[in-house]
């Protein structure tokens, strides 16, 4: 069985598996992707209405 489908149904599996680690390297770029996108746009915001 592979480990990512070990993990889904909650039974214990490696972490270390390289699946997992270039899985879990995509996820953290999305989010640091996402992240930044929106602290630009809430910068952006804010920045805008301190000049009213």
């Amino acid at each position: 069985m592979k480990e990512k489908t070990k993990m889904i149904a909650g039974e214990h599996y490696n972490p270390l598996d390289p699946q997992l680690i270039v899985l879990r390297d995509r996820a953290s770029r999305i989010c640091h992707r996402y992240n930044k996108k929106f602290s630009m746009k809430l910068i952006c915001a804010v920045g805008c209405c301190a000049n009213w």
